[in-house]
């Protein structure tokens, strides 16, 4: 079961490597970029799937609908390598193999599909179904306590989710597919140049001209970020419909912004993670810290900030806000742990407020820094948590305290611990150096180019750095430096060195951490096209 499943992970890489080669940072010339070129979207293909015929209310149309764009290019690899040392590390796990591994090709399923998929539908479908293999893999395979972890983790996707799809419910009732209505009212000619058809379409259904059996509804990513495909009147059609006093599109921005939030996760919806890492088995914490929490960053720009960019601008400041709690006061709390894995999740949680402080920013650096903080958290908190895991393994005991000098008991383990500690304090040459470095330049050029962050909130930020540095070079003076020491005399022996899988996971990881630090052009060059065009929709929504 585990050489099948290393090599499906294995044929993956080299199928997103072979998207990656062909990938066009611009996009390809397809049904929705002939609309909105802004999206930058390659690979963009789609299959009816779900239709039904609703009389006089219309058609309901919902398509297996798949696209690549600078947001999830990166992500998509990033998938399909960690899937891989995933499966490397789960060589620690010995019962219930068949189980387990059936789990893991369903989980990087619902992860790949969340990064492909252009229509909210089938987005909410890999969404909700990323639940079960997670819930039943922190259950079955995990710690002490893992029934009240996979519990708790389940409870409060799950509330994120209902949030998410409320949006989702006023988004159908509001929304048309321009391109399908307008060939059902006889308006457009799908042989013909569609763009100038489109307008003719929108503005025919503001005046009201056409008529409801003719509107065909969708949940397609595309048609959503554009307000002249709502129906006239209709809840999300414009600022004017008011729920309690306030906008509904605003409230249905934060619904979605907070469904992400937890999943991202971002302080005070945070709570959940460090149970879950704790008594994750080590793979799985590998997954959960690398892709699932880069799903709800994903999900808060590809839906939150592209179908409701007002409110992107209109919270701005309340984001960073978020971004700098998450920061300072997770820090705090990994100053003060004892058990190595929960500090290492309280670092995610720190690491993710940089992401929140780079996307309030609303400038092209700051987003660039946010995306860059989502591919290189992935790879440094993968490599975070298989350190953790080495020591578990030998001993089942993550406590701080009770270790001392491991260097010299385990030097070749020790170089891989100080290589993933200052990449993840942020040490230039390092990935980790570059998203932060992206997010503070957005952040102080944010007060000028747009007004929403003030500088002082981004010095503020920076306490973060000084309290990363002093966590990790903490717990690498306590545990790695002076005299050898283990609590437990009798364990002494088990603390042998790394093993030739070790080498396996650890190796690329430390490659690819020191490759973006050094050479991170590789990366913007895909992304930045994307970032520009969802910058200019977001700040031209206030001109709407």
């Amino acid at each position: 079961m585990r050489r099948l499943v290393t090599g499906i992970f294995g044929i993956e890489i080299l199928l997103s490597l072979i998207a990656f080669y062909a990938f066009n940072p611009v996009g390809d010339v397809n049904t929705p970029n002939m609309i909105y070129d802004w999206m930058s979207l390659s690979f963009y293909d789609e299959l009816p799937w779900i239709s039904m015929d609703l009389g006089m209310l219309g058609e309901l149309n919902i398509s297996y609908s798949l696209g690549i764009d600078g947001l999830s290019i990166w992500l998509i690899i990033l998938t399909s390598f960690i899937m891989l040392v995933a499966t490397l590390a789960s060589h620690t796990i010995k019962v219930k193999l068949k189980g387990y591994y059936v789990l893991l090709l369903l989980l990087g399923t619902t992860i790949f599909g969340c990064f492909a998929a252009m229509d909210l539908f089938l987005f909410f479908l890999f969404f909700e179904f990323m639940l079960l293999p997670m819930y039943f893999l922190i259950g079955l395979w995990g710690g002490p306590r893992k029934e009240y972890a996979a519990i708790k983790f389940f409870l409060y996707t799950l509330a994120g989710s209902m949030m998410i799809l409320v949006v989702m419910i006023g988004l159908y009732v509001s929304a048309i597919d321009p391109i399908a209505t307008g060939e059902k009212a006889g308006l457009i000619d799908i042989q013909q140049p569609l763009t100038e058809q489109v307008e003719v379409v929108q503005s025919e259904l503001a005046q009201g001209n056409i008529e409801e059996q003719y509107w065909v509804r969708t949940f397609k990513w595309a048609y959503l970020t554009d307000t002249g495909n709502y129906l006239p009147n209709s809840i999300f059609s414009s600022n004017d419909f008011k729920i309690w006093g306030e906008s509904a599109r605003s409230l249905a921005f934060l619904a979605l912004f907070i469904g992400f939030l937890i999943k991202l996760p971002g302080v005070p919806f945070h709570t959940w993670l460090p149970d879950a890492h704790v008594e994750a088995p080590t793979p799985i914490s590998v997954v959960l810290a690398a892709l699932l929490l880069k799903v709800g960053g994903y999900g808060i720009l590809r839906m939150a900030y592209s179908i409701f960019p007002e409110g992107a601008i209109q919270y701005g400041y309340l984001i960073g806000i978020l971004g700098v709690i998450s920061i300072i006061y997770a820090a705090l709390v990994a100053l003060a742990s004892k058990d190595l894995k929960k500090m290492i999740a309280y670092s995610s949680v720190s690491h993710m407020g940089f992401f929140l402080l780079g996307i309030a920013s609303l400038t092209n650096e700051g987003f660039m820094g946010a995306n860059f903080q989502l591919f290189s958290h992935g790879l440094i908190s993968a490599m975070l948590f298989l350190i953790a895991g080495v020591v578990y393994s030998r001993t089942h005991d993550r406590t701080i305290n009770h270790y001392g000098g491991l260097a010299k008991k385990m030097p070749k383990y020790t170089f891989f611990v100080v290589i993933a500690f200052f990449a993840s304090l942020g040490l230039p040459g390092f990935s980790g150096f570059i998203a932060e470095i992206f997010v503070f330049l957005g952040g102080f050029s944010s007060s000028t180019e747009n007004g929403i962050l003030p500088r002082s909130l981004v010095i503020i930020a920076a306490i973060g750095l000084i309290l990363t540095a002093g966590y990790y070079l903490w717990t690498l003076q306590r545990m790695f430096f002076g005299k050898f020491y283990y609590r437990e005399k009798e364990k002494e022996r088990s603390l042998v060195d790394l093993e030739p899988v070790d080498y396996l996971m650890f190796t690329p990881l430390a490659i690819a951490i020191l490759f973006f630090g050094l050479f991170p052009q590789i990366f913007i060059d895909g992304v930045a096209p994307t970032v520009e065009g969802l910058i200019n929709h977001i700040m031209s929504s206030t001109t709407k």
